[in-house]
């Protein structure tokens, strides 16, 4: 019986080694190639910085740039880069299995330097100790060449900042913890000279950006602007709508469609932009947290306004009176109305209404006979 044990002892031995050896991770053979976006020119020198995706905990590992890695099959990384005067972009790296070489790269831009100083709006506010520069497309432009970034620098106690970030043209955004961003447009970021933004105020508080934009070729958007109102709930006294309804704040939209409105309590509003010759576009509800900007994801798009017009047939109701036509607009981004009805009122002899400039869009209409009953919705 030994020799029987012994084998069987043996045979689960060799069974709990072929197992050991399948759970093994294979190691892949990876090449990140480091590839500069300016056309003959090569890169020496820096580091590519590799940070586990699974681990978050995990020290980053630091490896020479064009350098041959061994990574374990099924692992995941992030991908960035230590190179003196150039930045790439923080890319994702999917180890898969396989025998052969793995080959990635990591696109590198040139830099230069932004700089500039900050001042509080008010004396007891502290300065922060760090800002993020943030380059971002404008909705409906063509697709950005260079990635979108963001990119933190330190401050100085006086307020002085001094930032690399890529070379181009950029639409930047100015932030800082609990403070209102600051927006520069078109801004030439030089590889050669420092650009000087100059003093950048700050001011505490809650804030709305957004965009607008026109559905017609050739119109400009100069003179446009937006409005932010209180949102009332429906019902409410006309007196207290009346008063609650006045602009919270309200600014001009710039040429490029943008707008900030600035220095708003928290709360939900009603946000409303508005163009002599076109129909007001709006979008409701608005939250906005205080210490925080909301950024509205829609573009408000301004149209002519259009003539709407209503027919109710027959034109008189049973006790031969005129019909009572209600007509509201319904919120683009809701089943609500858009406020107060466009038209309340009795009909004409002929059963009909005619209501101009209104707001593209879809409306309900609602008939009632003389004595208040509703008769028919559509």
């Amino acid at each position: 019986m030994m020799p029987v044990r012994r084998a069987l002892a043996i045979a689960a031995i060799l069974v709990s080694a072929v197992r050991g050896a399948a759970a093994e991770t294979i190691d892949r053979v990876v090449h990140v190639a480091a590839v500069p976006m300016v056309a003959g020119e090569q890169i020496s020198g820096g580091e590519l910085i590799l940070q586990s995706a699974d681990d978050a905990t995990a020290p980053p590992r630091l490896v020479p740039l064009n350098s041959d890695l061994r990574l374990p099959a099924g692992s995941r990384w992030w991908l960035s880069t230590s190179v003196r005067r150039w930045w790439s972009a923080r890319t994702l790296l999917n180890v898969t299995a396989g025998d052969s070489p793995l080959a990635t790269e990591q696109r590198l831009w040139p830099t230069g330097v932004l700089r500039g100083a900050l001042k509080v709006v008010k004396a007891s506010d502290k300065l922060p100790s760090t800002i993020t520069i943030a380059a971002r497309a404008i909705p409906g432009t063509p697709p950005r060449y260079l990635p979108d970034f963001s990119i933190d620098c330190n401050v100085d106690r006086a307020g002085a900042w001094r930032c690399e970030v890529p070379a181009g043209r950029h639409d930047l955004s100015v932030t800082a913890s609990s403070y209102i961003p600051a927006y520069k447009w078109d801004v030439a970021v030089d590889r050669r000279k420092p650009q000087d933004l100059g003093t950048i105020e700050l001011r505490k508080g809650a804030s709305i950006a957004g965009w607008a934009a026109i559905d017609e070729r050739g119109a400009k958007l100069t003179g446009a602007k937006a409005v932010v109102t209180r949102l009332i709930a429906t019902g409410a006294d006309a007196r207290i709508a009346q008063r609650l309804g006045a602009p919270v704040a309200q600014t001009t939209v710039g040429a490029n469609g943008f707008f900030q409105l600035a220095g708003i309590e928290g709360g939900t509003y009603r946000v409303r932009v508005e163009h002599d010759g076109f129909a007001p576009s709006a979008i409701f509800p608005v939250r906005v947290f205080a210490g925080s900007e909301t950024l509205i994801r829609h573009t408000l798009i301004l149209q002519r306004p259009l003539h709407v017009r209503a027919t109710v047939t027959p034109a008189r109701d049973a006790s031969d009176k005129p019909w009572r036509l209600t007509l509201s607009r319904i919120a683009d981004f809701s089943t609500a109305p858009d406020g107060a009805p466009v038209f309340d009122a009795p009909i004409d002899d002929s059963g009909g209404i005619d209501v101009p400039d209104q707001a593209p869009g879809t409306f309900r209409a609602t008939v009632s006979d003389s004595a208040g009953n509703q008769r028919r919705n559509r």
